[in-house]
C-alpha cells in the first residue's frame, strides 16, 4: 500500500479518542439499529447510512453503511433476519464499522497500535474495533480516508443520539424514502459545519450479469447425450470460511452447488474464487448435466443474478427455471460444509 494512504497517528489518536466519547454516552441505551441516519463525506460526498447497534445486549457500536448499495444490503440482511454470527452475512455488508470487543478479538496490528499511541482499555466489551466490510473479502484495516471519515461519522452520531434521546421524533421523515442527514459545509478557513437535511438515496446503480455464451453445439451435444427427468435441482453459490491470501487483502472462496432436491444428491460442487463465479456456474450445469446424462424438469434459485445467468441455457434446454426463497436441500448442505470447515 502506498504510504500515503496510511493513517499518520493523529488521525488514529482523534478516531480512537472519538470512538471512547461515543462509548461513554452508550447511545445504545435508547437508539435501536432500526433508527437510522445519513452523516455525509465531506470529501467524496457520498452518504454514510448509520445505525447504531447493541441495544439487545450484544455488538454495541456504530455501523455505517456505504452509500445507497450498503443501505441496500443493510435493508436485504434485516429483510432476511440473519444473525450476526450467520456467515452469509459477510456477502451483505458494504460498511465502516467501530465496536467494542474483548480484547481476544483484536488482532496483533490493533493492539500495537494501541500501545503506540499509549491507551490502556480492559475488561468486557471495552477495546475499540474498526473495520472495513466489502462483499467476498474478509473484514479489513482500515485506510486514510476511511479513519477519517468514521472519526467524523463518530462525531456526528454522538450529536444525533444526543439530539433523539430529548426527541424521539428526530428521525421520523414526513415522506417515504427519505433520511434525517446531516450534511456538512466546509468554510474557507477549511474548517466543517453541519446542518440538518432530509435526502433521499442516490438511485442504486444497476449491477449488469456477464451472460456466459455457450455454443448450440455444445447444447446440442448435451440433448443427444442426456435426457429429460422429472427431477427438481437447486443452485446455489455461497461464501465460506475458507479464505486466500492476497497481496493487498485475503477474500473468501465461495461455494458452488448444483443438488437433486428430492434425494439430496449432490450433482456438482466446487469452491471458487468470486471473480470465477459466473464462468464456473454455468460451466458446473453443463458439467452435471454431461456427466450424469439428466436433463432436469426444474431448477431452483434464490438469486437474481443466478436466475440470469442459467436462464439463457434452461430456455434453450426446455428446463423451467426458478425463483424460490428457500432451497432446503442446499442449505442443509452448506450448513454441514460451514461446520465441517469450521473444525
Amino acid at each position: 500500500m502506498d504510504i500515503k494512504l496510511l493513517p499518520t497517528i493523529q488521525e488514529w489518536r482523534n478516531l480512537y479518542a472519538m470512538a471512547v466519547k461515543f462509548k461513554e454516552i452508550e447511545p445504545w441505551n435508547w437508539m435501536w439499529d432500526s433508527d437510522i441516519f445519513g452523516v455525509q463525506n465531506p470529501y467524496t460526498g457520498e452518504i454514510g447510512y448509520c445505525c447504531i447497534t447493541g441495544r439487545l445486549g450484544v455488538h454495541f457500536g456504530l455501523v455505517v453503511y456505504l452509500g445507497t448499495e450498503g443501505l441496500d444490503m443493510c435493508w436485504e440482511t434485516q429483510a432476511e433476519e440473519k444473525q450476526p454470527e450467520d456467515f452469509e452475512l459477510i456477502d451483505l455488508q458494504k460498511c465502516l464499522t467501530a465496536s467494542f470487543e474483548d480484547r481476544r478479538y483484536l488482532e496483533k496490528p490493533d493492539l500495537d497500535l494501541i500501545k503506540v499511541l499509549g491507551l490502556r482499555f480492559k475488561g468486557h466489551n471495552a477495546w475499540p474495533l474498526f473495520r472495513n466490510y466489502c462483499p467476498g473479502y474478509i473484514p479489513w484495516f482500515l485506510s486514510k480516508e476511511e479513519v477519517e471519515y468514521l472519526t467524523l461519522a463518530l462525531e456526528q452520531a454522538i450529536h444525533v443520539a444526543v439530539r433523539f434521546k430529548e426527541d424521539e421524533d428526530l428521525l421520523t421523515a414526513q415522506q417515504e424514502g427519505i433520511f434525517f442527514v446531516r450534511i456538512p459545509e466546509i468554510t474557507t478557513d477549511n474548517i466543517i459545519t453541519w446542518k440538518d437535511g432530509w435526502l433521499k438515496p442516490a438511485p442504486l446503480e444497476t449491477k449488469h450479469v456477464v451472460l456466459i455464451d455457450v455454443p448450440e453445439i455444445h447444447l446440442e451435444r448435451i440433448r443427444k447425450s442426456a435426457v429429460h427427468q422429472n427431477q427438481i435441482w437447486e443452485a446455489d453459490s455461497f461464501p465460506i470460511p475458507t479464505f486466500i491470501k492476497d497481496r493487498e487483502r485475503p477474500y473468501y472462496l465461495y461455494g458452488c452447488v448444483f443438488i437433486d432436491k428430492n434425494s439430496s444428491f449432490v450433482l456438482a460442487a466446487e469452491m471458487i474464487k468470486p471473480q470465477e463465479y459466473h464462468n464456473k456456474f454455468v460451466g458446473l450445469l453443463l458439467k452435471a448435466m454431461e456427466e450424469f446424462g439428466i436433463i432436469p424438469k426444474q431448477i431452483f434459485v434464490k438469486k437474481e443474478e443466478a436466475f440470469e445467468l442459467l436462464q439463457p441455457i434452461t430456455s434453450r434446454l426446455n428446463i423451467e427455471l426458478k425463483i424460490v426463497k428457500r432451497l432446503p436441500e442446499l442449505e442443509r448442505f452448506k450448513s454441514e460444509l460451514i461446520k465441517s470447515l469450521s473444525r
